[in-house]
């Protein structure tokens, strides 16, 4: 039985549904006929309505509304909750109630007025920090950061651990990772209990049905492999393993310089170069996980042998690796792209020219994307983009020289605003974002 308007005047009064917001649903139309049909009957008539638009399943549906908008907005009143989800009032008190008797949701902090319309003070409703934490782990090619935070948003701790990646085998890789783990957990009091689950973010794509390592990586060792499952065996918790690129993306679309974007484009700009697209609000990964390889775009025909088959890959003209090989005779040694960069705010022509053709090659395929999925906002993130007064000139104009003029008129190019931390905190968004994997329940407190 859908929930509809049914149009007459079967009610004395209008009644709203509290399951779907409709004054006079059929639902309760013919909930009321049925007691005015049996009033006066001898023995009670029992009637329970059945339908995939249940009484249950609407509720539940209200209830994850209401916890989805306080998952992603941290703190939110009542009335804030009912314009966000676009529930009625009444709703919203009824299924807060349950939700604050259940111990998931609870009241926070001192009741505030609005500052336009005055009114009886409101008090915010957050998640309960005691439901549970989330675990982020980043497994970069030479550094592993593994980061607890709560479900207000809060860090709860952070550690990093200087791990070369690059020439390490899966194995060695699991072990670092249940260091890393184990060393937080034990520096922040956290324990299995309290956890929901762990997100790794990896420089790989990642299949979405076996949930296996991509085709290639700059960490060789973790390709083709199982990391997610044998992480989960190994710490006996729901793991999630995601790129790292993707979740840079969520992040900035929900804490950062992409918030209030539903198109946006994040790049990250490092070892290797890939993109994190939200189409429509939505994070696109692709079945095979391969959305958003822009490094392995060939710019070059006739250029050298890219680990993924290709020849002149945009990351192997643009990216930080070849940045420092082109300067390293400017250096005693062999530099990393922040002395590079470094050298360049001071002057050195040939630091800035190799940071200036590097952007121009990017802005080339920034600009074909904004062609094919018309983004409204870029942002640029990755060790390169430590480098952004020198970079952003050369991609602005590439873009503009590659690009329909229609696909660009609104964009907006930017520079991350959350940083490598991005990574980390795109893992909580994720799990905020995925309460079937990640249900919350009442667990003892943090």
């Amino acid at each position: 039985m859908e929930h509809k308007s049914n149009g007459r005047d079967s009610l004395k009064s209008p009644l709203l549904c509290q399951c779907c917001d409709v004054t006079n649903c059929f639902l309760l139309i013919a909930m009321s006929e049925v007691r005015q049909y049996t009033r006066g009957m001898s023995a009670p008539v029992r009637t329970r309505v059945t339908s995939p638009g249940s009484l249950e399943a609407l509720r539940e549906r209200n209830r994850h509304r209401l916890v989805s908008a306080l998952r992603s907005d941290g703190a939110l009143s009542r009335a804030e909750m009912a314009r966000r989800t676009g529930l009625s009032r009444s709703t919203v008190s009824t299924v807060v109630a349950d939700l604050v008797r259940e111990g998931l949701v609870q009241e926070a902090g001192e009741a505030r007025t609005s500052g336009t319309t005055g009114g009886r003070p409101a008090t915010p409703l957050t998640l309960n920090p005691a439901t549970g934490a989330v675990l982020a782990v980043d497994l970069a090619p030479d550094l592993l950061t593994v980061a607890a935070f709560d479900l207000g948003h809060r860090e709860l701790g952070i550690a990093e651990h200087p791990f070369d990646a690059r020439g390490e085998s899966l194995d060695a890789c699991i072990d670092q990772i249940e260091r890393g783990v184990t060393d937080l957990l034990a520096a922040t009091t956290l324990s299995h209990e309290t956890l929901i689950g762990v997100v790794i973010a990896i420089p790989a794509p990642v299949e979405e049905t076996s949930r296996r390592v991509g085709h290639e990586s700059v960490i060789g060792g973790i390709v083709g492999t199982a990391l997610e499952a044998r992480v989960h065996e190994r710490l006996g918790l729901p793991v999630r393993l995601e790129n790292d690129a993707n979740l840079s993306a969520l992040a900035e679309r929900a804490w950062g310089a992409a918030a209030g974007h539903r198109d946006a484009v994040y790049v990250e700009l490092s070892h290797g170069i890939g993109a994190g697209l939200i189409i429509d609000g939505r994070l696109h990964r692709g079945p095979n996980g391969t959305a958003g390889e822009i490094g392995h775009i060939p710019i070059a025909a006739d250029g050298e042998m890219c680990r993924c088959g290709n020849r002149g890959c945009l990351e192997l003209l643009a990216g930080t690796d070849a940045i420092t090989q082109l300067v390293a005779g400017r250096f005693e040694s062999r530099p990393d792209i922040q002395r590079v960069i470094a050298r360049a705010d001071a002057g050195d022509p040939m630091c800035r020219r190799a940071l200036r053709d590097a952007g121009s090659r990017i802005g080339v395929v920034l600009g074909q994307i904004c062609n094919v999925l018309n983004p409204t906002i870029i942002v640029i993130g990755g060790e390169l983009a430590r480098g952004w007064s020198i970079l952003e000139p050369s991609l602005r104009e590439a873009i503009d020289r590659s690009a329909i003029q229609p696909a660009i008129r609104d964009l907006v190019l930017s520079p991350s605003a959350l940083g490598p931390r991005g990574r980390l905190l795109g893992g909580l968004a994720l799990i905020l974002d995925d309460p079937i994997r990640f249900p919350l329940r009442p667990r003892q407190a943090l």
